[in-house]
């Protein structure tokens, strides 16, 4: 059993009742692709990005947090109704102290529920009344891997390396 405190639980928001939630609700869909148009422009991008947490890897900088505020910003303006957090290859299982990982979780909820805050706050009455909802993305093990394990499922041989 993990003896590690839930420090990852972001405090939940009151969203105001008045506002009806809408029947069909639109996904950001693409954040890694977006992501990784915008980082070449970027003077550090090669610095920024490491390859065994993808996207997940802009979480551990300022300057990545900057780019993943610019990706949520530019979804928001085409529509979007869910922001997920870049959270999806950020695990346990790749070296990094627990802490650091632990960070990185809890800032990306932050950066995402910023970036949805200065949206609707920056923006005219319409965009004001619209909900915005920030969906936490967590990978499966196989996930963790970088290697397209979580779509093929053949990564039990590695599972049991790992665990003898």
């Amino acid at each position: 059993m993990n003896s590690r405190p839930n420090s990852c639980q972001a405090e939940a928001e009151e969203l105001p009742s008045s506002l009806p939630i809408p029947r069909i609700l639109l996904l950001d869909g693409g954040s890694t692709y977006l992501l990784e148009e915008l980082l070449p422009t970027h003077p550090q991008h090669k610095e920024l990005y490491n390859r065994d947490f993808w996207s997940s890897s802009l979480l551990f900088s300022e300057e990545g947090n900057k780019l993943i505020s610019k990706s949520y910003e530019d979804f928001l303006e085409a529509g979007c109704d869910l922001i997920s957090t870049i959270t999806y290859q950020c695990n346990y299982e790749k070296g990094v102290v627990e802490d650091e990982i632990d960070q990185a979780l809890q800032r990306g909820v932050r950066v995402a529920r910023q970036a949805v805050h200065n949206f609707l706050n920056n923006g005219n009455a319409d965009e004001r009344k619209r909900r915005i909802f920030v969906v936490a993305t967590i990978g499966s093990f196989g996930a963790s891997l970088a290697d397209g394990s979580e779509y093929k499922g053949r990564f039990m041989l590695k599972v049991c390396i790992i665990t003898q």
